[in-house]
């Protein structure tokens, strides 16, 4: 009875001590190992895109994940593009990059658009970079202009950052949202939707999320018009595409006026030289990511236009020339007149000629 009383006691593992058995130790094992590879998964997803995140990775290859994870990274530093360039506005100073990996939870003007400081070494970057401010964002985009006009690759990738804006389709429906009084109305009332461009009064659009009520300041007015079209969250950049887009529509307008896009969004207050500056650099961007992708529609359409197939040259017959041995030979007789006649010759001319 004793010996049974220790064996049990043995297999039984101890409360106060909490000493695992041998499953549960299986069970520790296992949570280690998870907690392993969901560390691999942290420090992955936070160095994306860096060589020390690579590195790890190849000290984890026996893990499945650790080995799509190093494949997707690879993948996409091959198509991570960095474009430093110098300021024009203070090249002692700072230096600008492009870089399309970049990300910022709360850009003030974009995630892309950074900076360092230089401290006078040409581009040799002396700091962490940073995303850039409205205040630098004028000599930015101007600095970046002139390397967009010989660097393709920058120029396709910074065309989708500079022409988010509104169509036009989407700024005249915008503008044709105009409250009314009717619309106080519970029984009245209209809801619009910018996604769509749909305006009704059906009571079925009021909980739907895609539609919105006719508020007193939808006026139609160029604020009204940005307010309504203008996405959540949107950062720096996006906000002053849109008031751009939607400046040059009201520009075609005689009874609507808006100001320049900086100060529409009192950006520069007083300050209208560098509100004329950064209208300039933003349209030099503009521009150059347009040409780029007129550019490539006409490459497009040049591409479906086909090629009538070309037809070999006609193959001429030429005449057939007998080789000097193929032609027949003379007749014996024939041979033997022209040498009697050219033996005839040759002894009249050595004769001496008789006076007369």
């Amino acid at each position: 009875m004793r010996e049974r009383c220790d064996l049990k006691c043995e297999l039984t593992p101890n409360r106060h001590t909490q000493r695992p058995t041998q499953p549960a130790r299986a069970r520790n094992g296992e949570r280690e190992r998870k907690t392993d590879e969901n560390t691999s998964i942290y420090l992955g997803f936070s160095l994306a895109n860096s060589t020390a995140a690579i590195v790890y990775l190849n000290s984890k290859r026996d893990s499945e994940w650790s080995r799509a994870t190093l494949e997707t990274l690879t993948a996409q530093r091959r198509h991570h593009m960095r474009t430093k360039f110098a300021s024009i506005a203070k090249p002692n100073e700072f230096a600008y990059v492009f870089d399309s990996e970049a990300y910022d939870s709360s850009p003030q003007v974009d995630s892309h658009f950074r900076m360092f400081a230089t401290y006078g070494d040409g581009l040799c970057q002396h700091s962490g970079d940073w995303t850039i401010t409205t205040e630098f964002m004028a000599d930015y985009l101007a600095s970046m202009a002139t390397v967009m006009l010989a660097d393709e690759e920058l120029t396709k990738r910074a065309a989708y950052e500079l022409t988010r804006a509104p169509s036009l389709k989407d700024i005249e429906f915008a503008a044709s949202v105009v409250f009314k009084e009717s619309d106080r109305d519970w029984s009245h009332r209209r809801y619009y939707s910018t996604s769509e461009r749909k305006l009704t009064s059906s009571r079925a659009k009021q909980h739907d999320k895609r539609y919105e009520e006719v508020a007193e300041w939808n006026n139609g007015t160029p604020a009204a018009i940005y307010r309504m079209l203008i996405p959540s969250y949107a950062h720096g950049l996006t906000m002053y595409a849109y008031a751009d887009a939607i400046r040059n529509w009201s520009l075609s307008q005689t009874k609507l006026y808006m100001d320049m896009p900086a100060e529409f969004l009192n950006w520069f207050p007083g300050d209208r030289d560098k509100v004329q500056q950064l209208r300039h650099a933003f349209n030099a961007c503009l521009n150059l990511a347009r040409a780029y992708q007129l550019r490539c529609e006409a490459l497009n359409d040049l591409q479906n236009i086909p090629t009538p197939p070309v037809e070999a040259p006609a193959q001429v017959d030429e005449p057939e020339v007998l080789a000097p041995a193929q032609f027949d030979a003379p007749e014996p007789e024939v041979t033997a007149i022209f040498s009697q006649l050219a033996a005839d010759r040759e002894v009249g001319e050595s004769e001496p000629q008789v006076a007369a």
